[in-house]
């Protein structure tokens, strides 16, 4: 059995039906789909703990203890977006327009259980750069819940830890932070400047160093 055996048969329950649309409602789970798309993308414990959590950790802290706590090392510039999920298709277009412009080869994804308190290990993924939307939604309800779960939280870095993304689902105003060093800065506003342009919410529910660090313009 390997590690994803277990987490398809959890993700493939009928409660999570709620992340994909009507017109999948007859097909659901496409237990194939998802198979192959995890034998493609999965990324083992090992290679999360070795490789991956150091460079979560250096951005963002220990994400296993609480959301709440997390904040971008200080000499990061954030922006903030409007959130309720990781990645809708123009998200995910200006994201990948952005890991291109800054030379970034490849990008992993954890999920965060607010309620639970810990990284959701079903949700472990590593994706090369130039993975197109298509692509990156080919897994059926494994590629759903990742990008439109509207629970708890996902935090995204690239293989070169110059930069992070988290969506704070739960949030009162639900958010997506993005960070990087402040070089650069010019890449994220070209990437990110109309999306970062929608966001209006105060910023009160956010740690000190994050409101100090926002480029937004409000709060």
């Amino acid at each position: 059995m390997n590690e994803y055996s277990e987490i398809l048969q959890i993700y493939s329950n009928e409660y999570y039906r709620i992340y994909c649309g009507a017109a999948e409602m007859e097909t659901w789970p496409q237990l194939d789909a998802a198979e192959q798309f995890l034998e493609k993308y999965w990324m083992l414990e090992k290679t999360y703990d070795d490789v991956w959590l150091p460079i979560f950790e250096r951005i963002f802290g220990n994400i296993g203890y609480s959301v709440s706590e997390v904040q971008f090392p200080e000499e990061y510039v954030v922006g903030l977006m409007l959130g309720g999920c990781l990645f809708l298709e123009s998200d995910y277009l200006a994201f990948t327009k952005y890991l291109s412009s800054i030379g970034e080869t490849e990008f992993a994804i954890v999920r965060f259980n607010n309620d639970a308190g810990f990284v959701d290990t079903g949700t472990r993924r590593v994706f090369p750069v130039g993975t197109s939307w298509e692509e990156f939604m080919s897994g059926g309800f494994v590629s759903k819940l990742v990008a439109f779960g509207t629970i708890g939280a996902c935090f995204v870095v690239g293989s070169s830890g110059n930069w992070g993304i988290f969506t704070d689902n739960d949030a009162w105003y639900p958010y997506v932070a993005i960070g990087n060093d402040r070089l650069l800065r010019t890449e994220m506003e070209l990437a990110f400047g109309a999306q970062m342009k929608e966001f209006s919410f105060d910023l009160e529910s956010l740690t000190p160093r994050l409101r100090r660090q926002v480029i937004n313009g409000i709060g």
